[in-house]
């Protein structure tokens, strides 16, 4: 028997022999489906080089995405009751 130190390791891979039928088409089709399921839009804008490295110095500080602080300011700045 041979001791712990001197022992090979073996790994082994299963493979699928059968593969899984495709949901979408391609990536496009599959985040057009996760979007509809979850209810969001896209929303594009174009903003000054120095706002969006601001920004992205915010979203590191911060932790958090994009679409949260826009979604937030939105929610809270634009559609708030007054």
């Amino acid at each position: 028997m041979p001791s712990l130190a001197t022992a090979s390791r073996v790994t082994i891979r299963w493979r699928c022999l059968v593969s899984r039928k495709r949901l979408y088409p391609n990536a496009a089709a599959r985040v057009a489906a996760y979007r509809e399921r979850q209810g969001l839009v896209t929303l594009s804008v174009d903003i000054p080089r120095d706002v969006a490295s601001a920004l992205d110095q915010f979203l590191r500080f911060k932790c958090v995405t994009k679409s949260q602080v826009i979604a937030g300011l939105i929610r809270d700045q634009l559609l708030r009751k007054r």
